[in-house]
């Protein structure tokens, strides 16, 4: 194995690894950096390393850097709170820049340090599966790197010494690494048991110090949705980005305490409800006014219950887990809901739209929703009281504006047009009443002529005023159109209506046993006012289409994704979504278990414990007895002991006779003839000269001689003896056991008078 063509590999191959890494950890993913960044690290490779390989100058490589260190300002510049993205950019452009230029150990140093900065930045912006066992090859390969680099910059040294060490003008050639045998498994072996080791420290850690709930600060990463499901505006003079495949949240829904899914029936879970729209932007969003009445309520152990829910067949119950990070405002299946998070103490809820906010927390949140225990008069009176007063605030101040009427002059035409529908279905109303008890029938009409007369379309041409637009003239759209067209109609005929965003619920994931939301499933729809049945949802878009756009691709790969996404379920809830209560939980299970088992004395377990806990009773009765035992038991320790330790005894001793590959009748025979050898080796050990384990006994003499041939001449002699015996086949008769003999004494006899500090007498020739 030669460290330094290996090293460099490896260094290449890790900065690749930390920038695959670092691009799907971004959010969404970012295919179009790998790609470039990619195809410029492995160019590199090419240009320096290949046959006519050589590095650019160093003033290119300077440049290069600066060029870093200007894209770095500009990434700042466009999102000033993308800080670890930013910095992942610059790192990763820096290893780039390397990697075409002249690499000393210094500059590979600096190449590693990069890489793994990198790799934390992506650690701290990605909770995906997929990027945790990238991290743990990147791990394995980074430490096998470093250890190599140790080898590396060892030979580097050599080298430097031996050319200080040269005369002027000689050439100094390179050290050539001496490895011994079974290096490359010794080698191995200390890189797997560090990583052993780093990996059982990390799972301790991860256990003992769980993570904690945290508000993210400036530096954080809160999520920047591209699609009207997460979105807490929708401009209607933009068309929506569709086909994002990113999980948002998982579902598992019962109907009646028994499970649902799979029929293929969906529903809609709202995020935001949108009161206000302006004319001038073409944006509905959610009014100051509104957001002002936003209201920090405590939760209870039964949870928060922020409406009620009238019973029917389509109540549902459902615990959602939100793997969206950054996104607070929780999605419910309807406005009125029992809300209760195992990390959630407290919720901030509005009583005008219903909007239910949880703590920013880090990782996944999990939360239930529930049909709640009571009506809404009943939960005021069991402890929500201090609501009482804002609500009745909130629907005072807002009985005539909130969600209600439509700016003129495109009131007028919206009206008539409204008009000119309901009377097609023999309906009236009067637009200066609150409620009207035919106004469902009403929004029904107004919502099936736009499913019948309009088109579904993502296209969407710009103009100046587009629900107008939408209406009259192009009567082609997409659902936010359709949304906000129902919505003015409603309000024009004095009906309260507002535009909610949120996803549409359908794929079922029969591996896990839940619904699967994406980004792509994120959807518009309205909510209208129907007095004492509170906000309906009425969703104008031709359902066909709907169904079409989001179609679950059933593919031949259909269960691989299902199984790969239900692997990353399990990975976020029980590793990312790690917190002090669920350890605690688990600690409680793992005690109960333990107790259950020592209980049980059917069982090993229980029996040894029920024979420790017998230990007082049985000294007390018969101390006599109890001493025998514990000796005995000693004893037959000690025996085991003695065992291993001759057995590890023998390997070592057959080992260094080389007979470890011999069949064991021979190995017994070979081993007491060989004995003589392995007396002369502790002679020699016990004067510090001590044989590795990878050097033969050739070697091992030859080395002794170049020390002091006359001294160690009887060492040479005996490892003669023992290739005669041991490869030759001699046998170990009188005459050769008493030469063994004399030289073992003079190889004794030569180390004492050294070890005393006297010089063998020399015996001149006459």
């Amino acid at each position: 194995m030669t460290p330094d063509p290996l090293f460099r590999r490896l260094v290449f191959a890790q900065v690749l690894f930390g920038i695959i890494a670092f691009c799907m950890a971004e959010p969404g993913g970012n295919p179009a950096l790998l790609l470039v960044a990619g195809t410029l690290a492995a160019l590199s490779w090419y240009v320096v390393e290949g046959p006519s390989g050589k590095p650019l100058p160093q003033w290119m490589i300077h440049m290069g850097a600066f060029a870093a260190v200007g894209w770095l300002v500009f990434d700042l510049r466009r999102e000033a709170d993308q800080v670890v993205l930013a910095m992942g950019h610059f790192t990763m452009w820096l290893q780039i820049v390397q990697l075409y230029g002249q690499k000393t150990n210094r500059e590979y140093a600096l190449l590693l340090v990069l890489s793994l900065l990198q790799v934390v930045g992506a650690s701290m912006i990605s909770v995906s599966m997929l990027f945790g066992v990238i991290l743990i090859a990147y791990c394995a390969l980074a430490l096998f790197t470093v250890l190599l680099f140790q080898l590396k910059m060892t030979a580097d040294r050599v080298r430097e010494w031996n050319r200080t060490a040269t005369p002027r003008r000689k050439h100094t050639p390179r050290p050539k690494p001496v490895f011994g045998r079974g290096h490359r498994w010794q080698f191995r072996m200390t890189a797997v048991t560090i990583g052993l080791v780093c990996a059982l420290v990390a799972s301790v850690t991860f256990v003992l110090m769980p993570r904690r709930p945290a508000r993210m600060g400036a530096g954080g990463l809160p999520f920047s949705p591209a699609q009207v499901g997460l979105s807490q505006t929708v401009r209607l003079d933009s068309a929506p980005q569709v086909g994002n495949p990113t999980p948002v949240m998982n579902v598992s829904v019962a109907r009646g305490g028994q499970p649902v899914g799979g029929d293929g029936a969906g529903w809609l879970m709202r995020v935001y409800a949108l009161d206000q729209y302006s004319q001038t932007t073409q944006q509905w969003s959610r009014s100051v006014a509104v957001a002002s009445l936003d209201h920090e309520v405590e939760v209870e152990s039964d949870g928060l219950t922020v409406w009620f829910v009238p019973d029917g067949p389509n109540v549902i119950d459902m615990d959602v887990t939100l793997r969206t990070p950054g996104q607070f405002t929780l999605p419910t299946p309807y406005p009125y809901n029992n809300v209760a998070g195992p990390r959630i103490d407290s919720f901030t809820f509005n009583p005008v739209d219903q909007q239910v906010t949880a703590p920013r927390v880090k990782g996944t949140l999990r939360y239930s929703v529930r049909k709640p225990p009571s009506r809404w008069a009943d939960v005021l009176a069991k402890g929500y009281g201090e609501l009482a007063p804002l609500r009745d605030e909130s629907l005072e101040r807002f009985r005539a504006s909130y969600a209600h009427g439509w700016p003129e002059p495109s009131a007028t035409r919206l009206r008539d047009e409204a008009f000119r529908v309901m009377g097609e279905a023999g309906l009236d109303r009067d637009i200066y009443a609150d409620h009207d008890p035919r106004d469902e029938r009403i929004v029904r009409a107004l919502a099936l002529h736009l499913r019948t007369n309009y088109e579904y379309s993502l296209d969407n041409p710009r103009s100046q005023d587009a629900i107008n637009d939408f209406l009259f003239d192009h009567q082609r759209g997409h659902c936010e159109l359709f949304a906000a067209s129902l919505a003015a109609m409603a309000r024009s005929v004095g009906m309260r209506a507002r535009v909610v965003t949120g996803f549409l619920v359908n794929e079922y994931n029969d591996i896990g046993d839940y619904y699967v939301v994406r980004q792509a499933d994120a959807h518009a729809w309205t909510e209208i006012d129907l007095g004492e049945r509170g906000w309906v949802a009425f969703d104008a878009t031709p359902p066909s289409d709907v169904a079409a756009e989001h179609a679950v691709d059933d593919g031949l790969f259909t269960p691989l994704r299902e199984l790969y996404e239900h692997l990353e379920f399990t990975w976020l809830g029980s590793v990312v979504s790690f917190d002090a209560d669920r350890r605690e939980r688990m600690m409680d299970d793992l005690s109960s278990s333990v107790r259950d088992a020592a209980d049980d004395r059917d069982s090993w377990f229980g029996t040894i414990v029920n024979w420790f806990k017998m230990l007082p009773k049985l000294w007390r009765s018969d101390r006599l007895a109890f001493i025998v035992s514990a000796v005995a038991i000693v004893a037959i320790v000690v025996g085991i002991g003695s065992l291993i330790q001759t057995w590890l005894r023998r390997r070592k001793r057959l080992a260094a006779l080389q007979l470890t590959r011999l069949p064991r009748k021979q190995r017994r025979a070979l081993a007491r003839r060989l004995g003589f050898y392995l007396h002369m080796l502790d002679l020699l050990e016990r004067h510090g000269h001590i044989r590795p384990a990878w050097q033969s006994p050739a070697k091992f003499a030859e080395d002794l001689v170049g020390l002091d041939a006359e001294r160690f001449s009887p060492a040479v002699a005996l490892t003669e003896q023992f290739y005669e015996v041991r490869f030759g086949h001699r046998p170990v008769d009188m005459q050769r056991r008493t030469v063994i003999r004399e030289q073992l004494r003079a190889l004794e006899n030569a180390l004492s008078e050294r070890r005393r500090g006297k010089e063998p007498e020399v015996v001149a020739a006459t």
